[in-house]
């Protein structure tokens, strides 16, 4: 196993146990998922990079990193759903967006077709669904509240981007 492919298992690892302790509230919760969250989302920033420059990428890591990610996202807004902290409507489409791309990628993959990449748009979703993440896992609400909503209606247009993008590939003959 390559060092970029395990950082990827390391996020993947980590997913149950930020979600575990957020519902749980183990000890200090708030401060304990955050800063697993940061690791996870370091192990995000670093495994790319770690593969680029140790030229070691991988099909099991073109899979397993979006994975990663989508999962990522959905344990942790799942989990901030359970606990009330943020709306039931803006959680269900952040999520839902997740849940789709997983869906949509995974359709690509078994019909032999190249996986979804991210775009910037998309990229730029994630992160700011990060940060939104963070904030609602200190449960900022006067804060939190507000970028919930905007992280929901970036869902709704990377979502949109990404079906064209899914449209196109599926249109292309193999």
């Amino acid at each position: 196993m390559n060092p970029a492919n395990l950082l990827t298992i390391i996020r993947l690892v980590l997913i149950p146990v930020i979600v575990y302790v957020l519902i749980a509230e183990v000890g200090n919760y708030r401060l304990i998922a955050g800063i697993l969250f940061g690791i996870s989302a370091l192990t995000d920033l670093f495994d790319g990079i770690v593969a680029r420059k140790l030229n070691v990428e991988t099909d099991l890591g073109r899979i397993l990193d979006p994975v990663a990610d989508k999962l990522t996202l959905i344990g942790i807004f799942l989990a901030l759903l359970y606990k009330g902290v943020i709306p039931l409507a803006a959680g269900i489409i952040i999520i839902g967006r997740d849940a789709v791309l997983f869906v949509a990628s995974s359709i690509l993959f078994f019909a032999g077709k190249d996986m979804i990449h991210p775009t910037k748009f998309g990229k730029s979703t994630a992160f700011f669904l990060y940060v939104v993440a963070v904030i609602n896992i200190f449960d900022i609400p006067a804060i939190g509240k507000p970028l919930i909503w905007i992280g929901a209606v970036l869902a709704v247009l990377s979502a949109l981007d990404y079906f064209q993008i899914t449209a196109k590939k599926l249109r292309q003959p193999s």
